[in-house]
């Protein structure tokens, strides 16, 4: 990437996917926007916390903790990365509304005590704490699949602990990166009763723009001024600086362009859903739309290119029948059932299935990073599928699925 202001398109601004497996990190760039997902699991190193010397003063830099734990970052080009000094959005941010998480809402402070940091604030690594975490891509999509749970793992100067954070939901989640939008599933979200932190869905938070925000509340296009917060139940969606978020259906949707940080503040668009003090086995969903004008949002909203087939904690699916394409998460073994199809699994996986002329194209990969087969049909088509260990354990295994030989 070029380092100067202003809009700076990414190389070679294709609609391209790179997946990392053993990382349980993924990017899918689109013209002018890259958008970036950061899971976790137990064979990853989630990331190293700060000491609370690197944080701006009243403020607890422990926040990072929850960096890598679900973490979607919708990127134009690099002024939100490229002034050191300043550390852009990132410095003003709240850590606790990461982009793309499910976390409940608290301050530095409550992080910084919940996971006993002294006041020295030695390095901690942040683990995951379940072994399902991984994906399926192809050259243009890709789709991840992984578990949230309130307990990580915190490494410190080589001790290992297990700590409840109660700062988490538990869940299953499932990220869709297709050519128009990048889809967010979230099944079986669980959280115990506290009225002082409700739980959030965060959609978005960055620098704001001149440009301006809109969004759509009871079915009326609204625009939002700066330094103006609005809430209500029906906020459909809304709209900033060339991307729009479709909100999930469940919570009070929020919607701010406000100055955050306390030294040097900063104007910094915001959309969160609260879902409330407790829930039991809840399931939302919501997309972020990059490269979109405001006018096309109310169409866009109405006209999805996408169907969700199924949004539960054994299996999160969507379809795209323009493209002939289907994604799935596989928390268990099982079947699918999409436009008349039977689509059946021998193993839990994320699979994507393309139709051609031909038959199926099948991308299978293996959330767990085992090796050894996996079988998918889909009616009496059969593909059976050998699955990488050792340095590529976890990686996509490509095939052709035929429909079967009529006598």
């Amino acid at each position: 990437l070029a380092w100067e202001p202003g809009v700076t398109p990414w190389p070679k601004a294709a609609r391209s996917v790179q997946r990392y497996a053993t990382a349980d990190f993924v990017v899918k760039h689109y013209p002018l926007w890259a958008v970036s997902l950061r899971a976790v699991s137990e064979r990853t190193l989630g990331s190293e916390t700060f000491s609370t010397a690197e944080g701006d003063k009243g403020r607890q830099a422990e926040e990072a903790v929850l960096l890598p734990l679900g973490t979607s970052f919708v990127r134009r080009d690099t002024r939100e990365f490229q002034d050191v000094a300043r550390k852009g959005v990132f410095r003003v941010m709240d850590f606790a509304r990461l982009p793309g998480q499910i976390t409940r809402q608290v301050d530095g402070e409550a992080l910084r005590a919940a996971w006993h940091r002294d006041a020295k604030g030695a390095n901690r690594y942040v683990r995951g704490n379940t072994p399902f975490s991984g994906g399926a891509e192809t050259a243009h999509t890709a789709v991840m699949g992984w578990w949230q749970s309130q307990r990580v793992a915190v490494d410190a100067h080589g001790e290992r602990a297990t700590k409840l954070s109660n700062l988490g939901v538990d869940g299953r989640r499932a990220t869709f990166f297709l050519e128009d939008a990048v889809v967010h599933l979230a099944a079986g979200l669980s959280f115990p009763e506290d009225e002082a932190r409700p739980a959030l869905v965060s959609l978005e938070q960055r620098l704001a723009a001149a440009t301006g925000t809109r969004y759509a509340s009871g079915g009326v296009v609204r625009e939002l001024a700066a330094g103006e917060t609005t809430s209500a139940p029906d906020i459909a969606w809304a709209w900033h600086e060339g991307v729009g978020y479709l909100a999930p259906k469940l919570g009070r949707k929020v919607v701010a362009d406000v100055e955050q940080g306390t030294e040097a503040p900063e104007r910094v668009f915001s959309f969160h859903v609260d879902l409330g003090a407790e829930g039991r086995n809840l399931a939302v969903d919501w997309a972020v739309l990059p490269g979109v004008e405001a006018a096309a949002m109310p169409d866009l909203e109405a006209r999805r290119s996408w169907t969700i087939l199924a949004n539960t904690p054994a299996l999160q699916a969507i379809e795209v029948p323009g493209k002939k394409w289907i994604g799935a998460v596989f928390h268990e073994r099982g079947t699918l059932e999409a436009g008349g199809r039977r689509i059946t699994v021998s193993r839990p996986c994320v699979l994507i299935l393309e139709q051609t002329d031909e038959g199926w194209s099948v991308a299978v990969g293996d959330p767990y990073e085992r090796d050894g087969t996996v079988r998918v049909s889909v009616d009496d088509a059969e593909a059976v599928l050998d699955l990488p260990g050792g340095a590529f354990r976890g990686a996509t295994v490509h095939g052709k699925m035929l429909p079967p030989t009529r006598p």
